[in-house]
């Protein structure tokens, strides 16, 4: 058995609407295609974007938010780590260095403002 022939969309000047392929993947969007309720039951005014609106072609999304929204377990670097990129990008002396990272207990962030912080007091005297 054939499938239907796809009537075209027309707009409210009853002329048909262009096809509109996903920059992506290639894939055939319906822009005029409007939400149905659980009755199948057309939702009034559906298919007219609204600000905020995020428009996702439903061929490729999947696979793209599907890989991005993975989660991966980042362990926190060792104070010795964080010690030597302290030493490494500022000119900060190395014990001074340990007592920033040991004090940030792994996180990186903590330690490059406790280190600016250093530096800053350094300056002014």
């Amino acid at each position: 058995m054939s499938e239907p022939i796809p009537q075209k969309k027309l707009d409210a000047s009853g002329k048909a609407l262009p096809d509109i392929r996903c920059p992506v993947c290639d894939g055939k969007l319906d822009a005029a295609t409007a939400a149905v309720n659980s009755k199948g039951e057309r939702i009034p005014n559906s298919n007219r974007p609204k600000p905020g609106d995020l428009t996702v072609c439903f061929y490729c999304a999947s696979e793209r938010f599907e890989t991005r929204l993975q989660q991966f377990r980042v362990g926190s670097p060792a104070a010795a780590e964080i010690a030597a990129f302290l030493v490494s990008h500022w000119r900060i002396r190395k014990a001074r260095a340990m007592e920033i990272a040991g004090g940030a207990n792994g996180n990186v962030r903590a330690a490059c403002l406790d280190a600016q912080s250093v530096l800053d007091v350094e300056r002014i005297r």
